[in-house]
């Protein structure tokens, strides 16, 4: 994938080599990187995008969204807010409604999704962001109904599945946590957060061999999840393998705190 947004990203900065003064070549070189993770380079490309034609809402979008990426809330927001004056119909109230939510705003996120939803109603990701927020507000009601739905309307994508699994989890509902984390892993085999929670439900129900394996997978897949290390530690004890358990524990405690 990295090597497709490489040539991307190349054919682009040939293009504002042959024109310069063309928003449009920043626009889609910021996007390339921003699709890469590369958040500084992509905000440098937007801001210049912006500079030559500050009307194009999706650069305030993608600018607003890079900011999300390092965490620079209170920027995306005012990008998105941007985005929303120049196109009151378009996606801003979403971008802006994720960044109320990563913030911990839910009562922000939760309006400005709910604007999202009302101007495109067949978009799964409205109601899997705002099912996230009622799930962080513990209205898991509401957070189910949005995850099912947005479920209904995009059936191979993993994350509603991943996200109704934390709910059903929470809810104690273990066997139905299961379920979703064992469909995310269908759709997404290398997501290790899912084998983590499937781990973690397992070994709430204390079936200590599949909770060993799921971590054990997880770990494969992430080793600097210190979590990881103390479900399995948790069953490795169960089990009465003690020395097993207190190398896990030894891993964890290491690891606590270190990005993960």
């Amino acid at each position: 994938m990295n090597r497709e947004f490489d040539k991307a990203i190349a054919d682009q900065t040939k293009a504002i080599g042959l024109d310069p003064k063309r928003a449009s070549e920043y626009f889609s070189r910021g996007y390339w990187y921003l699709q890469k993770g590369e958040y500084d380079l992509a905000i440098s490309d937007l801001n210049r995008s912006i500079e030559i034609d500050p009307k194009i809402a999706n650069a305030y979008i993608n600018r607003g969204s890079a900011y999300i990426g390092k965490r620079q809330y209170d920027l995306a927001i005012a990008d998105h807010t941007k985005a929303i004056e120049l196109d009151p119909k378009g996606r801003g109230w979403y971008f802006r409604g994720i960044a109320y939510l990563d913030k911990n705003d839910y009562d922000k996120a939760i309006t400005d999704l709910t604007k999202a939803i009302e101007l495109a109603p067949q978009a799964a990701e409205g109601y899997d962001a705002r099912g996230r927020s009622y799930h962080s507000k513990k209205q898991t009601a509401l957070a189910k109904a949005d995850l099912t739905k947005a479920i209904e309307l995009s059936p191979t994508w993993a994350g509603p599945y991943y996200s109704r699994g934390w709910v059903h989890y929470d809810e104690g509902q273990f066997d139905l946590a299961i379920a979703d984390y064992t469909k995310t892993i269908e759709l997404y085999p290398t997501f290790s957060l899912a084998w983590n929670n499937r781990a973690n439900a397992h070994l709430a129900k204390k079936d200590h061999d599949r909770a060993i394996a799921d971590a054990t997978r997880a770990i494969e897949l992430n080793p600097k999840n210190y979590r990881s290390y103390l479900i399995r530690a948790f069953s490795y004890e169960a089990k009465g393998e003690k020395m097993l358990a207190e190398k896990d524990r030894q891993k964890a405690k290491e690891l606590e705190g270190q990005p993960r």
